[in-house]
């Protein structure tokens, strides 16, 4: 990628390669974005509250699983331990298991427009940005089960996603009605209004605020 600068009243052309491209990618993705400022306000107007969470996530995600429905208490119990597999390759899991996992949250589809938001440590916002460099039009990629909730300031609470924490960054998703995702706090942690989206899940960055970088799921 090609950037201008002037020196001595010249303009200059020059590109940006490897980890400079990189860390240059990551400090605009941080930045906030006074254009689109209002996009944080409107999507919190659209967001779920205490009172209401349970209920939405029952009518348009998932009603309580059934003893059946294995999987989810399989996927409660381990998702921890099956995200160390898929993002860091050298930890021991079934990976059959994990992908039949992911089907099933991919394939329940949300009925409506979901806001949901995340907490995470700044390097594994900066890990997700690395993974997604080589995809056209993605700027984050998790290769993960990505842990989110209903309700804005309960991601303080719960699951950091990488590593080490120093420093958070907080996301807050959009994703469109079909959203493949499962609703998690029938099982544990009710308080956490937890709603799990599929492994290999797509963010476009659409702003950045002071507090939260919006995004919305791809498809």
């Amino acid at each position: 990628m090609y950037y201008k600068g002037v020196t001595n009243n010249k303009s200059h052309k020059f590109k940006l390669k490897g980890d400079n491209f990189m860390n240059l990618k990551i400090s605009l993705a941080l930045l906030p974005n006074v254009i689109f400022k209002k996009i944080g306000a409107i999507w919190d107007s659209m967001a779920q509250t205490t009172t209401t969470a349970i209920d939405f996530a029952h009518t348009n995600i998932n009603p309580p699983p059934t003893m059946e429905q294995k999987w989810m208490y399989v996927l409660s119990k381990n998702v921890e331990h099956y995200n160390k597999t898929l993002r860091y390759p050298k930890s021991a899991n079934s990976k059959d298991t994990i992908n039949e996992i992911a089907e099933n949250v991919r394939n329940n589809k949300s009925k409506k427009d979901l806001i949901l938001y995340r907490q995470i440590t700044k390097y594994g916002f900066e890990n997700m940005l690395k993974e997604a460099k080589s995809m056209k039009n993605i700027d984050l990629y998790d290769k993960g089960f990505m842990c989110t909730t209903l309700v804005k300031g309960v991601e303080h609470s719960f699951g950091y996603g990488y590593g080490e924490d120093k420093g958070v960054i907080r996301l807050r998703i959009y994703a469109p009605e079909g959203t493949g995702c499962v609703y998690m706090s029938d099982i544990q942690e009710p308080g956490n209004y937890e709603v799990i989206l599929p492994t290999g899940t797509k963010l476009k960055i659409i702003s950045k605020g002071l507090k939260y970088v919006n995004c919305k799921v791809l498809k």
